[in-house]
């Protein structure tokens, strides 16, 4: 869905985005059992640097509040977008969906069902965006050893994840 996503975004002026993760389950890591620890740290950071990398540009962290089990963080990129991220986790209905909006277009991606549909703005009329089937962790595997042999550039860079995780924590 993410990389469907970023190949129709490449060029359009983004104007919002909205992420929302929802998880099931405990955190693996103890020092992060903490609910706003692990929706920040665990989940949010992820979709902070997809922000990053769907936009080309630079994040900043606006606010940062619980709402119940969920956190929220809103983001703003340089380009002026703004990004609003929901993220925690919950004993059922876990959610992984995301929102982008341009001028002329929004899109809705279903991360765990594998859908992404683009919306005409002006005529609501739906557009199914075809995806690629292939396990994501096995593609992310596949990117990164194309990168360490020189045969592609990396989607994100360690420097990437860095700010994500910095932001992350500014948040908490």
């Amino acid at each position: 869905v993410t990389r469907a996503l970023a190949d129709e975004l490449q060029g359009a002026e983004i104007v919002e985005m909205h992420f929302r993760r929802v998880a099931s389950g405990a955190p693996r890591d103890a020092a992060l059992r903490e609910p706003r620890a692990d929706a920040l740290l665990n989940l949010a950071v992820h979709d902070i640097d997809l922000a990053a990398y769907l936009s080309g540009d630079r994040v900043t962290l606006s606010s940062a509040r619980e709402n119940g089990l969920v956190c929220a963080v809103d983001l703003v990129g340089k380009k002026g977008w703004r990004a609003a991220i929901e993220a925690g986790r919950v004993t059922e209905n876990p959610e992984r969906t995301i929102v982008v909006d341009t001028p002329s277009t929004t899109y809705r991606g279903d991360l765990r069902n594998g859908t992404l549909v683009a919306i005409d703005r002006a005529t609501s009329v739906e557009r199914k965006i075809a995806l690629e089937k292939e396990e994501p962790l096995l593609a992310q595997a596949a990117a990164v050893a194309a990168a360490f042999r020189g045969e592609k550039q990396a989607l994100a860079s360690g420097e990437d994840g860095a700010r994500a995780v910095a932001i992350a924590e500014q948040a908490l």
